[in-house]
């Protein structure tokens, strides 16, 4: 779904904006990372809905990555899964807060935090089977 090029973009995005991500994080190999990589949407999902979803919430794709990585590293225990989350919400807020002023977008930024609420939500509540397995 996405090339060595674009995965290093989102890297260094994560990198720019300061995001919030595990040391090992940055010595993965690209083509694994390539690998972990769906956009946004759990592996279940049909590839059309992952790719929609992607369309929508394309300013979250730097954190979405960090998460699919974490989801890949998973230990499978609650108090894990929950930091993912969090951690994925937190990146998506500095992602927004990087993007939007306040003064000249106000609307944009709004709903941006509340699109990063209904991504960490989303995930808090139907993510535990993917964390697990």
């Amino acid at each position: 779904m996405f090339t060595p090029d674009q995965i290093q973009q989102l890297r260094n995005m994560a990198y720019a904006f300061r995001l919030d991500v595990p040391e090992a994080f940055w010595i993965e190999p690209l083509d694994k990372l390539q690998r972990i990589f769906n956009g946004c949407g759990a592996d279940w999902m049909p590839r059309w809905c992952r790719w929609l979803l992607t369309l929508v919430f394309w300013k979250f794709l730097a954190p979405f990555l960090i998460h699919d990585w974490e989801f890949d590293y998973s230990d499978g225990t609650r108090s894990s899964f929950t930091i993912a989350n969090k951690r994925l919400y937190r990146n998506c807020l500095k992602v927004i807060g990087s993007v939007y002023s306040w003064l000249t977008e106000p609307a944009l930024k709004l709903r941006g935090y509340v699109c990063s609420w209904i991504v960490y939500r989303v995930c808090q509540h139907f993510g535990w089977s993917a964390w697990r397995d």
